[in-house]
């Protein structure tokens, strides 16, 4: 197959500069996808519960929640539409501006865990390891450059193998060890490109997107401190939430974001009916003013324009949680497949060094014997004169 030999370096290269942040996201990313079946084996008495026949109002777990944690103000609230999902609340202690979160039974008004940090759990920290490395804002645009190079890969990839339609799958198992891992890099390769392609273009956009709105756009609120709740006291949590329902039509709040400096409002988020498989549970938006309960903007995504869908499907798309258990497995076997991309590529890229130097060194001996004749034959010329 014929191949352009700058952009197969141009590949190489992409590929070794991005090699460690990569290896990280697709092994933390294969687990991801089942975040929650995970979750439900190391810890199902907290995440897991069985569900009642009706949820407690909200204004009473409400009062849980400022009751067993007075010094925390609550910051969100995930209202998970599996009912044996237990919801998780998210809270700012008293002085500080980190979020923690609890695990709390909506059905029997039960408070299931203490407050934790994002890396106090397996895969919270997994989570955390995915999109930052570690390494907060600088790991954020690390593994944005590594989620565009992924995708940069698929791109150059797919061009360099442009006709492997033509033999995919046509492994030659017994072959040498170079040749099957070329044969199995660029079909495994163009198979899962498309899913490929949507983990690295979504998991770039975000990333760089969030640096951007960091750097140029710097929030001085967003490392608010907490020190007193930052709601009015008189509202009613139940009462917004009816009518947040009622503000857009068949609307399913999914999370609650309650103020965590006091420039920001109370925000529903929520489901909608839509024949869009893609849009997520977040789309649509009910927005409060936090202090008089004032409804300030409804956001239908059914009624935004097409950016603003694409936009939201990206997050179904990253996740794979939009088809049920095949798309998960589908999703969790294209991250298999890119650790078998990177260690096929390192080991092709090894082995032809080796051979280079190899050739290298061969040529180098031939061309010192070759002097080294040349100085004999002349040194004997010399005595013979």
């Amino acid at each position: 197959m014929k191949k352009r030999p700058l952009l197969v370096k141009v590949h190489t290269w992409m590929g070794l500069l991005a090699l460690i942040p990569l290896l990280i996201s697709c092994l933390t990313g294969i687990l991801l996808v089942f975040k929650y079946e995970i979750d439900t084996l190391l810890r199902g008495d907290v995440v897991q519960l069985e569900p009642g026949t009706e949820r407690r109002n909200l204004d009473e777990l409400r009062v849980l929640v400022e009751r067993e944690f007075p010094d925390h103000e609550i910051s969100g609230w995930v209202l998970f539409q599996q009912p044996e999902k237990a919801d998780v609340v998210y809270l700012i202690a008293h002085g500080e501006h980190q979020w923690q979160h609890i695990y709390l039974d909506g059905y029997r008004a039960q408070i299931l865990s203490q407050p934790a940090h994002s890396t106090s759990y397996f895969t919270d920290w997994l989570l955390e390891l995915h999109y930052t490395l570690l390494l907060d804002h600088a790991g954020l645009l690390i593994s944005g450059i590594a989620s565009l190079m992924l995708f940069l890969l698929g791109v150059t990839g797919l061009f360099i193998y442009r006709q492997f339609w033509k033999n995919i799958l046509q492994l030659r198992w017994r072959a040498a060890k170079t040749t099957f891992y070329v044969d199995s890099h660029s079909s495994f390769g163009a198979l899962f490109s498309p899913v490929l392609l949507i983990l690295g273009f979504t998991g770039a956009y975000w990333n760089i997107l969030h640096v951007a709105e960091e750097g140029l756009i710097h929030d001085d609120s967003a490392e608010y401190r907490m020190v007193e709740q930052l709601y009015g006291e008189q509202l009613s949590f139940q009462q917004l939430l009816q009518r947040a329902e009622s503000s857009i039509d068949g609307f399913d709040a999914t999370y609650i974001s309650f103020p965590y400096n006091p420039q920001r409002p109370i925000v529903f988020f929520g489901d909608v009916y839509s024949p869009n498989p893609l849009l997520s549970q977040y789309a649509s938006q009910v927005t409060f003013d936090a202090r008089s309960g004032e409804l300030l903007d409804t956001r239908d995504i059914r009624k935004q324009g097409v950016l603003a869908k694409v936009d939201d499907s990206f997050r179904r798309l990253h996740f794979g949680d939009f088809g049920g258990l095949p798309v998960k497995l589908i999703w969790s076997g294209a991250g298999v497949i890119a650790l078998w991309l990177a260690y096929t590529g390192l080991s092709v890229w090894l082995t032809k060094r080796a051979v280079k130097r190899r050739a290298q060194r061969k040529k180098q001996r031939h061309v010192s014997a070759r002097q080294n004749a040349l100085v004999d034959s002349h040194d004997a010329a010399s005595l013979n004169g």
